[in-house]
């Protein structure tokens, strides 16, 4: 019981005991989306923002089956997966069809024991693989030919490449919460002064990756409403997420992180049942629109121009619903829904039974029903914005 008490107050203390970065921010800075938390949370019309959607099935075979997405990644019409279950990335062309998979597993000195992440040099036309045992950094070209290794003495979380400008969200142990290493001078820098809240969300299983690249890397923290860019200017934050009043209180925040051990959980969960906007992450940017998830569930897309956000339960879509909206790397113009192939089948057979609907479904999706089975890869449907 005493034990308890005093880690119950060592975690209060460091909440309290965060730092302060964040509230010495000026937010005429940084640029506000707006959430109304009671407003309607709307059924998107597809029409109203995209031009056009397309599913790709991800071949399903005995190299290819994989466990979870965990990083999606869309170049020079490739789809790269990371799964770090099966310590693998897998390559599918955008048709769907299987390419390759870089897993290396072993202790020589091509192999790794275990895959963190990957990230995509566009510059050097090479896929970067990052292991946490050993410490190593492993090059391929885009074909899967491997190039070669580098060591490194340290554990990353993510990483994301700019201009040979590779970018690392570092552990806890580390003075700073991200750190640059300009791979062609070696030159090295560090941003964002590490936090107790960093430390104490840090050991917690996020679904989505924290740091994502579109046309520039952004980064994301559970426990903050503002979003970072980073540039080869350096890090700061961007954009602010204004959950008004309707932000979870700091008193529930220090009330639950010194009760329970389980804080994410702990936190999301009250939100929901509060109406509290919290854990914004899934952020990615392109010309027009910014994209974005908070409380686990609820699709924020702001436009660019008219400077207002509407949040969505999902978009009606005729052909296929919309299920997990999930964050890809890539400069481009786009927007990836999960779409599980048991829901995918049950939904078809859903539609089979209407005799309208069924003649109107397109001759690829109703051939692509005969194709999956309910323990298939995923599905992918991909969405392109209007200009």
């Amino acid at each position: 019981m005493k034990y308890f008490y005093l880690l119950s107050s060592l975690l209060l203390f460091l909440f309290l005991s965060c730092s302060n970065t964040e509230k010495q921010i000026d937010l005429e800075t940084v640029e506000n989306i707006r959430i109304d938390m009671e407003g309607e949370i709307f059924i998107g019309n597809f029409d109203d923002y995209f031009d056009s959607m397309k599913v790709i099935s991800l071949e399903t075979n005995e190299h290819s089956i994989f466990g979870r997405i965990e990083r999606i990644s869309l170049y020079q019409d490739k789809i790269f997966i990371l799964d770090t279950s099966t310590n693998s990335v897998l390559v599918f062309d955008n048709k769907g069809k299987f390419l390759f998979k870089l897993q290396n597993i072993g202790n020589g000195p091509r192999e790794y024991d275990s895959l963190m992440d990957f990230a995509i040099d566009r510059k050097n036309e090479q896929i970067i693989l990052y292991a946490d045992r050993p410490y190593r950094f492993y090059y391929y070209d885009l074909e899967g030919n491997f190039i070669k290794t580098k060591n490194t003495d340290k554990l990353f979380l993510h990483i994301a490449l700019q201009n040979e400008h590779l970018i690392k969200l570092n552990v806890s142990e580390e003075e700073f919460i991200l750190s640059e290493h300009n791979l062609k001078t070696d030159e090295r820098k560090s941003f964002l002064p590490m936090t107790e809240m960093y430390k104490i969300f840090e050991s917690y299983r996020f679904e989505y990756p924290k740091v994502n690249k579109d046309k520039n890397i952004h980064i994301t923290f559970p426990y903050s409403n503002f979003v970072y860019e980073y540039t080869e200017k350096g890090v700061s934050p961007k954009y602010y997420i204004d959950f008004g009043e309707n932000k979870v209180p700091e008193k529930v925040l220090k009330r639950i992180i010194g009760k329970e051990k389980k804080y994410f959980r702990d936190v999301r969960n009250y939100a929901k049942k509060h109406n509290y906007g919290w854990g914004v992450c899934n952020f990615r940017e392109n010309k027009n629109y910014v994209t974005f998830t908070f409380n686990s569930i609820n699709l924020v897309v702001y436009s660019k121009k008219t400077k207002k956000a509407k949040v969505f339960s999902h978009f009606s879509e005729k052909r296929v619903p919309f299920y997990k909206y999930f964050v890809h790397n890539g400069n481009d113009n786009k927007l990836i829904s999960i779409y599980e192939a048991d829901q995918f089948r049950k939904h078809t057979r859903q539609v089979m039974k209407k005799e309208e609907l069924w003649k109107k479904r397109p001759e690829y999706l109703k051939k692509m029903y005969n194709e999956v089975s309910d323990d298939s890869n995923p599905l992918l449907v991909i969405y392109t914005f209007k200009e």
